[in-house]
Protein backbone atom coordinates (compact mmCIF):
# COMPACT_ATOMS: atom_id res chain seq x y z
CA UNK A 1 0.00 0.00 0.00
CA UNK A 2 2.71 2.73 0.98
CA UNK A 3 4.69 2.23 -2.48
CA UNK A 4 0.83 3.18 -4.69
CA UNK A 5 1.69 6.65 -4.85
CA UNK A 6 5.12 7.12 -2.72
CA UNK A 7 4.97 11.07 -3.63
CA UNK A 8 1.80 11.42 -2.66
CA UNK A 9 0.92 9.85 0.33
CA UNK A 10 -2.75 10.98 0.42
CA UNK A 11 -3.45 8.91 -2.37
CA UNK A 12 -1.76 5.95 -0.99
CA UNK A 13 -3.98 6.27 2.32
CA UNK A 14 -7.10 6.63 0.73
CA UNK A 15 -6.62 3.09 -0.88
CA UNK A 16 -5.40 1.42 1.68
CA UNK A 17 -8.00 2.68 4.06
CA UNK A 18 -11.06 2.40 1.62
CA UNK A 19 -9.80 -1.33 0.95
CA UNK A 20 -9.15 -1.97 4.70
CA UNK A 21 -13.05 -1.01 5.02
CA UNK A 22 -14.40 -2.99 2.43
CA UNK A 23 -12.43 -5.91 3.93
CA UNK A 24 -13.79 -5.48 7.55
CA UNK A 25 -17.18 -3.87 6.11
CA UNK A 26 -16.43 -1.65 8.98
CA UNK A 27 -15.91 2.39 8.42
CA UNK A 28 -13.76 2.81 11.92
CA UNK A 29 -12.42 -0.51 11.39
CA UNK A 30 -10.86 -0.16 8.19
CA UNK A 31 -9.38 3.45 9.82
CA UNK A 32 -8.44 2.19 12.88
CA UNK A 33 -6.21 -1.12 11.27
CA UNK A 34 -5.07 1.15 8.75
CA UNK A 35 -3.71 3.78 11.10
CA UNK A 36 -2.46 1.31 13.60
CA UNK A 37 -0.47 -0.67 11.21
CA UNK A 38 0.87 2.21 8.61
CA UNK A 39 -0.13 5.61 10.73
CA UNK A 40 3.17 6.35 11.15
CA UNK A 41 4.31 5.68 8.06
CA UNK A 42 1.94 8.03 6.50
CA UNK A 43 2.70 10.62 9.09
CA UNK A 44 6.28 10.28 8.02
CA UNK A 45 5.27 10.62 4.67
CA UNK A 46 3.23 13.60 4.95
CA UNK A 47 5.88 15.73 6.72
CA UNK A 48 8.42 14.77 4.20
CA UNK A 49 5.82 15.41 1.60
CA UNK A 50 4.95 18.73 3.41
CA UNK A 51 1.26 17.89 3.99
CA UNK A 52 -0.45 18.84 7.41
CA UNK A 53 -1.42 15.75 9.62
CA UNK A 54 -5.03 17.65 10.05
CA UNK A 55 -4.99 17.13 5.59
CA UNK A 56 -4.14 13.49 6.17
CA UNK A 57 -6.46 12.82 9.47
CA UNK A 58 -9.65 14.32 6.85
CA UNK A 59 -8.82 11.99 3.66
CA UNK A 60 -8.97 9.24 6.08
CA UNK A 61 -12.12 9.69 7.27
CA UNK A 62 -13.54 10.43 4.10
CA UNK A 63 -11.66 7.46 2.24
CA UNK A 64 -13.52 5.24 4.69
CA UNK A 65 -17.13 6.04 3.35
CA UNK A 66 -16.44 4.16 0.04
CA UNK A 67 -16.12 0.15 0.25
CA UNK A 68 -17.58 0.51 3.78
CA UNK A 69 -21.10 0.03 1.83
CA UNK A 70 -21.21 -3.55 0.75
CA UNK A 71 -23.56 -5.88 1.72
CA UNK A 72 -22.13 -7.44 4.89
CA UNK A 73 -21.70 -3.69 6.49
CA UNK A 74 -23.19 -3.72 9.85
CA UNK A 75 -25.41 -0.95 9.07
CA UNK A 76 -26.42 -2.32 5.80
CA UNK A 77 -27.44 -5.27 7.44
CA UNK A 78 -29.43 -3.57 10.28
CA UNK A 79 -30.81 -1.42 8.24
CA UNK A 80 -31.78 -4.75 6.24
CA UNK A 81 -33.24 -5.98 8.95
CA UNK A 82 -35.07 -2.98 10.31
CA UNK A 83 -36.62 -3.24 6.30
CA UNK A 84 -37.69 -6.91 7.29
CA UNK A 85 -38.94 -6.24 11.15
CA UNK A 86 -41.18 -3.01 9.30
CA UNK A 87 -42.86 -5.08 6.79
CA UNK A 88 -43.81 -8.12 8.45
CA UNK A 89 -45.04 -5.55 10.84
CA UNK A 90 -47.15 -4.04 8.85
CA UNK A 91 -48.63 -7.22 6.85
CA UNK A 92 -49.33 -9.04 10.15
CA UNK A 93 -49.14 -6.84 13.08
CA UNK A 94 -47.58 -7.72 16.57
CA UNK A 95 -48.58 -10.77 17.73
Amino acid sequence: MLGIAPHNPLISLSVAVNILAGITGSASGGMSIALQTLGSNYVEMARAAGIPPELLHRVTAIATGGLDALPHNDAVITLLALAVVVALGTLFGAF
